[in-house]
């Protein structure tokens, strides 16, 4: 099956379980380290095997820190989801998780921030290191030969010239370096007692041997001319040698390889020293201990102020409190056993399994369907399940609002009120007549009547006619 067909559910449990395996295989490895010889290597090629390996198992713990950083991500996500799906009583107990969950997450993104930019820095300086170690091996590994022969004639024009380039043998037993090199472990732990590496082949010298018969036999008064033979050969050393010039001669009784010229080999000793020196730094001054542990570990809440504060808030249902005293605490212990358990095994059978059956909406085939919340596994879908909570949110409060509206609007409209207001307002106009100046207004009040552009009481005026 291709990977890209996988689920994202089966991709997640496929790299949990990679995680684990490696965390594994890491645990093992740190125990078996304890026991292996960590001698720096002397070589070139070992050195850079060395530096290699150790680069790779510090960009390892920082891959493992951003997985786990990115699981740490999705699990606070989910809390905030069981928040906006669950009761209040969920509610309550969720709630405080997400603070102390969010100071964690800042904490280790500050963690692997800080460990990104040493990394690059001992990056750079390990891959000049090994590119400087590579030619140096290059130079005292490879040890070319020319070889002088003359034959019957005597002019040097006809002199044959053989050249041969090989391995010096024991530069190969020193490159078996680097496949030791790969049976040893390296990790933080093992990082830190890290010696630092010293090249001892820095000098190439020029070999010259004569003989008679390229054999033993030492030219002697033989004459070049009767098959003598004169070799030049490149040479590894680990020092400089002083040559005689004039006094450098061959001896006339054995055959004797004479140094003609010694000379010191760029090592980049200084090069390789700064890498060493970047690595020890990016395990001991970037420690990634702030992502060891996940919102689902109790770990991450238990010791954290601001955990302790809002589930103080949250559980007992003091809102205002801003700081808690030592009963507080006191009280609160109790609280939390209750509500989360004491242990990592307790807050996960407690709470955390719980919470993931919780069922959150998500898109299955164009359709939204309710899904458990420990099936949501990327940072998308329970992104989009909290996408969808909040509309639902959205969508009732403007449901709510909608009937409001239209239940006031009634009320304004309603004729039995609008005459019950007319009858009040009758009611309520005053009897005294001359306190009118309108028509309009006269006509307002009880038994008032307008006339002669004055306001008189019509009972009076009726009694008037009578």
């Amino acid at each position: 099956m291709l990977r890209e067909n996988l689920s994202p559910q089966i991709m997640h449990k496929e790299r949990h379980s990679l995680w684990l395996n490696a965390f594994f295989l890491l645990t093992l490895q740190s125990a078996h380290a304890a026991g292996e010889d960590r001698t720096a290597w002397a070589s070139a090629c070992g050195c850079a095997a060395r530096l290699t390996n150790r680069l790779t198992a510090q960009q390892l713990d920082t891959e493992r820190a951003v997985n786990h950083y990115s699981d740490a991500i999705n699990q606070q996500l989910q809390l905030i989801a069981a928040a906006l799906a669950g009761d209040r009583d969920l509610q309550r107990l969720v709630i405080p998780l997400i603070t102390s969950s969010g100071a964690a997450l800042e904490a280790c993104h500050v963690a692997i921030k800080t460990r990104l930019e040493k990394q690059r820095e001992a990056t750079s300086k390990t891959h000049k290191a090994i590119s400087a170690l590579s030619t140096l091996s290059y130079l005292t590994t490879y040890e070319p030969k020319i070889t002088l022969k003359q034959t019957t004639d005597a002019n040097l024009q006809n002199v044959q010239i053989t050249a041969e380039n090989h391995v010096k043998t024991a530069e190969k037993e020193s490159c078996q370096e680097a496949t030791a090199e790969a049976d040893l472990t390296h990790n933080e732990e093992t990082e830190k007692t890290e010696k630092e590496p010293v090249i001892t082949a820095t000098h190439r010298d020029v070999i010259a041997t004569c003989s008679q018969d390229g054999g033993s036999t030492a030219c002697g008064a033989n004459q070049l001319a009767n098959g003598g033979i004169i070799t030049l050969q490149l040479k590894a050393a680990n020092k400089l040698t002083t040559v005689g010039r004039g006094s450098n001669k061959f001896s006339s009784t054995n055959k004797e390889e004479k140094i003609v010229v010694s000379s010191a080999l760029h090592s980049d000793a200084a090069t390789v020293k700064e890498a060493h020196d970047a690595l020890r730094k990016l395990a001991t001054e970037a420690s990634l201990a702030a992502c060891d542990s996940l919102p689902k570990d109790f770990a991450t809440h238990s010791g954290s102020t601001d955990f302790k504060l809002a589930a103080h808030k949250a559980l007992l249902a003091d809102y205002t409190k801003e700081k808690l005293t030592s009963g507080d605490e006191s009280t609160l212990k109790e609280q939390l056993k209750q509500a989360y358990g004491n242990q990592n095994s307790d807050f996960s059978k407690v709470f955390w399994n719980k919470l993931e059956e919780i069922k959150v909406p998500q898109q299955v085939e164009g359709r939204e369907k309710e899904i458990e919340l420990k099936k949501q596994t990327t940072m998308s879908q329970t992104s989009d399940a909290i996408t969808r909570l909040l509309l639902r949110k959205l969508q009732a409060a403007a449901e709510t609002s909608q009937k409001n509206q239209a239940s006031n609007k009634g009320k304004q409209e309603d004729p039995a009120e609008k005459t019950a207001e007319k009858e009040v307002t009758d009611k309520a106009a005053p009897t005294n007549c001359s306190s009118h100046t309108t028509s309009e207004t006269c006509t307002k009040g009880q038994n008032c009547k307008w006339e002669n552009n004055a306001c008189k009481d019509s009972t009076f005026l009726v009694r008037k006619f009578l």
